[in-house]
């Protein structure tokens, strides 16, 4: 009866580690162990710069604003759009490059994971970035949080943000990414189930 359930225990929190690794992307560190001013990617093995970090800067100055000699560069449209198919259970390959996608609808949970792994604008309800399209087109991609009106734009939404890539906004940011060598500190959530797994074994063997 002790084996069954310690079986049991073993494959549910294993259930829990996998779903937590699997959730998306997570936060990660940029110039600081703690930070929490990056996300990783684990499915295309990238680190995503916050888009707090980026709010503001241009096609002109960006390079000089990322921390130095590591990396990082503009992310592409697939690699853009590979991440909002990851995050959004609404975005699809069949939607992302049309308009209609400007207007999908996100649940708050998936709203609120967005904005906690890539950060808010400074009004605290956007979060925005910009990207190159497959036509070499500036687009704008992110979500945004009215409390009723929750919304998912881009990744192909009908305007050329170009003006905007060239002079900056306090609204907008860009993403960037480089590609990840190190994988991040394990959740708080799998080494909470980690330890539960080590106390349950340790009882039982008593």
């Amino acid at each position: 009866m002790k084996f069954k359930f310690l079986k049991f225990l073993c494959i549910a929190l294993s259930f829990t580690l996998v779903s937590v690794s699997n959730a998306g992307l997570i936060n990660s560190d940029y110039l600081s162990a703690g930070d929490n001013l990056a996300a990783y990617d684990a499915s295309q093995s990238l680190n995503w710069l916050d888009l707090s970090v980026s709010e503001g800067w241009t096609i002109n100055n960006w390079a000089s604003n990322v921390q130095q000699n590591e990396g990082w560069r503009l992310a592409t449209n697939t690699e853009v759009e590979n991440m909002l198919v990851s995050m959004f259970t609404t975005v699809n390959a069949l939607n992302i490059s049309s308009q209609s996608f400007a207007t999908a609808s996100a649940t708050a949970l998936e709203i609120n994971n967005f904005s906690s792994v890539f950060g808010q604008s400074s009004d605290n309800t956007r979060s925005y970035g910009l990207y190159v399209d497959e036509d070499s087109v500036w687009r704008m991609a992110g979500t945004d949080d009215f409390g009723v009106n929750r919304t998912i734009w881009g990744a192909e939404f009908g305007y050329n943000y170009n003006n905007l890539a060239v002079s900056g906004s306090n609204w907008f940011a860009m993403y960037i990414v480089k590609k990840a060598t190190n994988v991040p500190e394990p959740s708080t959530l799998a080494i909470f189930a980690l330890g539960m797994m080590g106390l349950a074994s340790r009882r039982f063997k008593k």
